[in-house]
Protein backbone atom coordinates (compact mmCIF):
# COMPACT_ATOMS: atom_id res chain seq x y z
CA UNK A 1 0.00 0.00 0.00
CA UNK A 2 3.33 2.34 0.55
CA UNK A 3 4.14 2.08 -3.21
CA UNK A 4 0.38 2.77 -4.20
CA UNK A 5 -0.18 5.32 -1.75
CA UNK A 6 3.93 6.99 -3.00
CA UNK A 7 2.57 6.65 -6.73
CA UNK A 8 -0.58 8.50 -6.24
CA UNK A 9 0.88 11.44 -4.75
CA UNK A 10 4.02 11.58 -7.15
CA UNK A 11 1.29 11.87 -10.15
CA UNK A 12 -0.55 14.26 -8.25
CA UNK A 13 -3.74 12.45 -7.54
CA UNK A 14 -4.25 12.22 -11.76
CA UNK A 15 -3.65 8.84 -14.45
CA UNK A 16 -3.45 5.65 -13.78
CA UNK A 17 -0.34 3.75 -11.55
CA UNK A 18 -1.63 0.44 -13.71
CA UNK A 19 -0.17 0.58 -16.46
CA UNK A 20 0.21 -2.45 -19.51
CA UNK A 21 3.69 -3.39 -20.09
CA UNK A 22 3.97 -1.42 -23.78
CA UNK A 23 3.15 1.78 -22.16
CA UNK A 24 6.13 1.03 -20.04
CA UNK A 25 8.46 -0.26 -22.20
CA UNK A 26 7.62 1.71 -25.44
CA UNK A 27 10.96 0.30 -27.21
CA UNK A 28 9.48 -3.43 -26.89
CA UNK A 29 5.95 -2.37 -28.11
CA UNK A 30 5.68 -4.90 -30.88
CA UNK A 31 6.24 -7.74 -28.64
CA UNK A 32 4.12 -6.49 -25.72
CA UNK A 33 1.00 -4.49 -27.12
CA UNK A 34 -0.90 -8.31 -26.77
CA UNK A 35 0.03 -8.78 -23.38
CA UNK A 36 -2.89 -7.82 -21.95
CA UNK A 37 -3.20 -9.71 -18.44
CA UNK A 38 -0.52 -8.93 -17.35
CA UNK A 39 0.58 -4.93 -15.54
CA UNK A 40 3.01 -2.58 -14.49
CA UNK A 41 2.84 -1.06 -11.04
CA UNK A 42 4.37 2.14 -11.70
CA UNK A 43 8.24 2.01 -12.71
CA UNK A 44 8.84 -0.66 -10.66
CA UNK A 45 6.39 -3.54 -10.58
CA UNK A 46 5.72 -5.78 -12.88
CA UNK A 47 1.95 -8.19 -12.02
CA UNK A 48 1.69 -11.41 -13.45
CA UNK A 49 -2.09 -12.67 -12.33
CA UNK A 50 -3.04 -15.86 -12.22
CA UNK A 51 -5.95 -16.29 -14.72
CA UNK A 52 -6.56 -20.07 -15.58
CA UNK A 53 -7.65 -22.84 -12.67
CA UNK A 54 -4.98 -24.93 -11.30
CA UNK A 55 -5.19 -28.81 -12.54
CA UNK A 56 -7.47 -30.95 -10.53
CA UNK A 57 -5.16 -32.04 -7.60
CA UNK A 58 -1.97 -30.32 -8.12
CA UNK A 59 -1.37 -26.88 -5.80
CA UNK A 60 0.16 -25.03 -8.25
CA UNK A 61 -0.18 -23.14 -11.25
CA UNK A 62 1.92 -22.66 -14.48
CA UNK A 63 1.72 -19.62 -15.84
CA UNK A 64 3.95 -18.04 -18.76
CA UNK A 65 5.31 -14.83 -17.53
CA UNK A 66 6.36 -12.36 -20.24
CA UNK A 67 8.87 -9.92 -19.13
CA UNK A 68 10.53 -6.83 -21.26
CA UNK A 69 13.45 -7.53 -23.89
CA UNK A 70 16.73 -5.87 -21.91
CA UNK A 71 15.14 -5.92 -18.59
CA UNK A 72 15.99 -7.79 -15.33
CA UNK A 73 13.30 -8.55 -12.76
CA UNK A 74 13.50 -9.93 -9.48
CA UNK A 75 10.94 -12.19 -7.98
CA UNK A 76 8.84 -10.19 -5.58
CA UNK A 77 8.87 -12.71 -2.93
CA UNK A 78 11.46 -15.45 -3.25
CA UNK A 79 14.44 -12.92 -5.09
CA UNK A 80 14.72 -15.53 -8.15
CA UNK A 81 16.27 -13.04 -10.75
CA UNK A 82 14.81 -12.56 -14.47
CA UNK A 83 17.71 -11.62 -16.46
CA UNK A 84 16.59 -10.70 -20.20
CA UNK A 85 14.37 -14.08 -20.64
CA UNK A 86 11.86 -12.65 -22.72
CA UNK A 87 9.49 -15.91 -21.13
CA UNK A 88 9.42 -18.03 -18.30
CA UNK A 89 7.65 -20.65 -16.53
CA UNK A 90 6.41 -19.56 -13.12
CA UNK A 91 5.04 -22.03 -10.48
CA UNK A 92 2.36 -19.79 -8.13
CA UNK A 93 1.28 -21.98 -5.27
CA UNK A 94 -2.71 -21.51 -5.34
CA UNK A 95 -2.59 -19.67 -1.64
CA UNK A 96 -0.01 -17.24 -2.81
CA UNK A 97 -0.18 -13.43 -3.68
CA UNK A 98 -0.42 -12.13 -7.23
CA UNK A 99 3.20 -12.85 -8.86
CA UNK A 100 4.95 -10.14 -8.81
CA UNK A 101 8.68 -8.87 -9.87
CA UNK A 102 10.51 -6.19 -9.21
CA UNK A 103 12.58 -4.75 -11.71
CA UNK A 104 16.23 -3.92 -10.91
CA UNK A 105 17.18 -0.26 -10.54
CA UNK A 106 14.31 -0.05 -8.45
CA UNK A 107 13.43 -0.03 -4.60
CA UNK A 108 9.97 0.21 -3.20
CA UNK A 109 8.50 0.29 0.46
CA UNK A 110 6.41 -2.25 1.70
CA UNK A 111 4.60 -3.11 5.39
CA UNK A 112 3.28 -5.79 7.00
CA UNK A 113 -0.49 -4.90 6.71
CA UNK A 114 -1.87 -7.84 8.43
CA UNK A 115 -3.76 -5.92 11.28
CA UNK A 116 -4.55 -2.44 8.72
CA UNK A 117 -8.37 -3.01 7.70
CA UNK A 118 -8.08 0.99 7.20
CA UNK A 119 -5.33 3.75 5.44
CA UNK A 120 -5.59 5.50 8.46
CA UNK A 121 -4.19 1.68 10.37
CA UNK A 122 -1.24 2.22 8.41
CA UNK A 123 2.32 3.17 10.02
CA UNK A 124 5.31 4.55 9.33
CA UNK A 125 7.50 1.17 10.05
CA UNK A 126 8.56 -0.25 7.06
CA UNK A 127 11.04 -2.54 4.77
CA UNK A 128 12.47 -1.45 1.33
CA UNK A 129 12.71 -4.12 -1.23
CA UNK A 130 15.88 -2.90 -3.26
CA UNK A 131 16.25 -4.86 -7.19
CA UNK A 132 20.02 -4.08 -7.76
CA UNK A 133 20.90 -2.89 -10.93
CA UNK A 134 24.50 -3.41 -12.29
CA UNK A 135 25.77 -0.20 -13.29
CA UNK A 136 29.13 -1.47 -14.23
CA UNK A 137 31.77 -4.13 -13.57
CA UNK A 138 31.95 -3.88 -9.90
CA UNK A 139 28.96 -1.03 -8.97
CA UNK A 140 25.33 -1.93 -8.29
CA UNK A 141 22.36 0.65 -7.77
CA UNK A 142 18.74 1.54 -7.15
CA UNK A 143 16.33 3.79 -6.11
CA UNK A 144 12.46 4.87 -5.10
CA UNK A 145 10.83 7.13 -3.62
CA UNK A 146 8.28 6.43 -0.43
CA UNK A 147 5.89 8.58 1.13
CA UNK A 148 5.96 9.90 4.55
CA UNK A 149 2.97 10.84 6.67
CA UNK A 150 1.88 9.91 10.14
CA UNK A 151 -1.63 10.45 8.87
CA UNK A 152 -2.75 8.26 5.80
CA UNK A 153 -6.03 9.23 6.17
CA UNK A 154 -7.39 10.30 2.43
CA UNK A 155 -7.94 14.29 3.26
CA UNK A 156 -4.60 14.18 4.92
CA UNK A 157 -2.33 12.82 1.74
CA UNK A 158 -4.99 15.26 -0.49
CA UNK A 159 -4.38 18.35 1.44
CA UNK A 160 -0.72 17.44 2.37
CA UNK A 161 1.12 16.10 -0.27
CA UNK A 162 -0.95 16.17 -3.81
CA UNK A 163 0.58 18.90 -5.98
CA UNK A 164 3.38 19.77 -3.59
CA UNK A 165 5.28 16.37 -3.43
CA UNK A 166 6.28 17.55 0.27
CA UNK A 167 5.40 13.96 1.68
CA UNK A 168 7.66 12.34 -0.73
CA UNK A 169 11.71 10.93 0.27
CA UNK A 170 13.52 10.10 -2.41
CA UNK A 171 15.65 6.41 -1.44
CA UNK A 172 19.24 5.36 -3.96
CA UNK A 173 20.81 2.83 -2.77
CA UNK A 174 24.58 1.79 -3.94
CA UNK A 175 26.83 -1.52 -3.55
CA UNK A 176 29.70 -2.40 -4.87
CA UNK A 177 31.92 -5.82 -5.30
CA UNK A 178 34.76 -6.26 -3.19
CA UNK A 179 37.06 -9.30 -3.71
CA UNK A 180 33.85 -11.04 -5.59
CA UNK A 181 31.16 -10.28 -2.66
CA UNK A 182 28.90 -7.94 -2.72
Amino acid sequence: MKHYYTLFVKNNGTGTVFKPLFFEFPNDADSLFDIDWEFMLGEAILGAPVLIQAPAGTQTTRILVTFPKNEVFFDYFYGVSYNNVGTAWYDSPLDSAIPLFLRAGYIVATQDVSTVLRARDLTNKFNLKIGLRRQDENLFIAEGSLITVSDYSENNIVNKCVGTHNCILNIFARAAVDNNTL
